[in-house]
């Protein structure tokens, strides 16, 4: 993504609070949600282009929990940074699921997978365990179907197919 300002990045971190109407992130609560659902510490770090600044906020659920004060969240900006430097990372931390070999292999894959095209045009880095994974194709029964669509404003191009169904990591 393009990543957030300062405002965007600190209101981000606040539970229900959104600017969006009708769409998703409507409520406000995604971002928090699966990322405690996964670990009990998330860490974003984001800047747009031409930002010289950084901006790193930490959530911690048992810090949170025992605080008290569920308005105020460490927020740390890191100044001169490249300013050709874009995006968003969410690093989540002291996970809630037990983790095998076998997981971070399927989960790589999925991944690997579903942000393929996103990971092959540049717009998407995927890290996991700090391994930078490789875009992948689906396996597809039979072949893709490519399409192109034009209208008043607007131009989609791309293809479709039928993914092969997956069964408890496997491909069948």
């Amino acid at each position: 993504g393009k990543g957030m300002t300062e405002e965007s990045a600190s209101r981000s971190i606040k539970l229900g609070f959104s600017n969006k109407s009708g769409q998703l992130g409507e409520f406000g609560l995604g971002l928090k949600t699966a990322s405690t659902f996964m670990g009990k510490r998330f860490t974003i770090i984001t800047t747009q282009t031409g930002d010289p600044n950084e901006y790193v906020l930490t959530f911690d659920e048992d810090e949170w929990l025992a605080d008290g004060d569920w308005a105020k969240y460490p927020f740390t900006i890191r100044h001169d940074q490249p300013i050709e430097k874009t995006g968003t990372s969410v690093v989540i931390e002291r996970l809630k699921v037990k983790v095998d070999e076998k997981i971070i292999e399927n989960l790589r894959e999925e991944l690997s997978i579903r942000f393929g095209p996103f990971i092959k045009n540049g717009r998407l880095e995927l890290i996991v365990n700090d391994q930078k994974e490789e875009p992948k194709e689906p396996r597809l029964i039979g072949d893709k179907k490519e399409f192109n669509l034009s209208g008043e404003g607007f131009h989609i191009k791309g293809w479709w197919g039928y993914q092969l169904r997956r069964y408890r990591g496997y491909h069948r």
